[in-house]
């Protein structure tokens, strides 16, 4: 796996363990499987938190000069028991979303095009 490619799946793995939880092995009889630990942002010791939060966007790079390139895009984490369900129309973006029990990555729109940059992008400083 070309080194790119390594740091982009590290970078979406640190995002699921921030709003999901920590990737973990639990190993029951003599059996392991992977889940995830009860301190992410929206999943808990009790369960759901943080409901009030329908989606985080969460961003590699805060300068916006980067926003065209492909290992900047941002990421979108949807909320899947928020009290308000994000609206499809928003999901346009790169993402994780709940898909039956998993954590999925969705491919999306880059987020220039959304937010209709220049391209090419960003302005020459003159």
């Amino acid at each position: 796996m070309p080194a790119d490619d390594c740091a982009e799946l590290i970078t979406r793995m640190r995002y699921g363990d921030a709003v999901f939880g920590d990737e973990i092995v639990q190993f029951n009889g003599g059996s392991a499987h992977i889940t995830r630990a009860k301190n992410g942002f929206w999943h808990g010791p009790n369960g759901p938190r943080n409901t009030h939060v329908s989606a985080v966007l969460l961003l590699p790079e805060t300068g916006l000069s980067k926003l065209r390139e492909e290992k900047w895009q941002p990421v979108l984490a949807v909320h899947p028991w928020a009290d308000h369900p994000l609206a499809d129309e928003l999901r346009e973006i790169n993402r994780f979303e709940a898909d039956d029990d998993k954590w999925m990555f969705r491919d999306g729109k880059r987020f220039a095009d959304i937010v209709s940059l220049p391209d090419p992008w960003s302005p020459k400083e003159e």
